[in-house]
């Protein structure tokens, strides 16, 4: 297949001048026969499996482009998905609640044996309750004033 395209028949043509010098001799491959009549050139087999070879070579050289854009911007993307999941972590990161006072467990202790020395008289309890709420509305308030600070 490769020797055929190296041993391209020439064809002789022979031109006879009024000169004495004699007949000049040209010659002419098949290819240059068919540009001079207008003609596209035929590819040789050499030809067309090096062209093959070329584009082949080039479309390879394409996907394997693409792929590593593609493994880059997956790549990208993943960084700025870690980074804005850390940054979100970091913004909702919520404070450490305080620890529960022991003047409220005092009040709510008390509550509780109010409740159970009067089962059927809860309402007899309202001076632990209200006791109890105003000691959690003061730690609301220490709460709140230091966390502004």
């Amino acid at each position: 297949m490769g020797n055929a395209s190296s041993q391209q028949a020439t064809t002789t043509v022979e031109f006879k001048r009024n000169e004495s010098n004699g007949p000049v001799t040209v010659s002419m491959t098949p290819n240059m026969l068919r540009s001079l009549r207008g003609l596209a050139p035929e590819a040789s087999v050499k030809g067309k499996q090096s062209l093959d070879d070329v584009v082949r070579a080039k479309v390879d050289r394409e996907l394997e482009l693409q792929k590593q854009r593609k493994l880059n911007y997956e790549k990208m993307n993943a960084e700025i998905l870690l980074r804005d999941a850390d940054d979100l972590l970091r913004r909702q990161k919520i404070a450490p609640l305080p620890a529960v006072k022991d003047e409220i467990i005092v009040k709510e202790k008390a509550l509780v044996a109010c409740y159970k020395s009067n089962p059927n008289r809860s309402l007899d309890c309202w001076k632990e309750v209200e006791d109890l709420k105003a000691a959690v509305l003061k730690a609301q308030r220490d709460f709140f004033v230091n966390a502004s600070a």
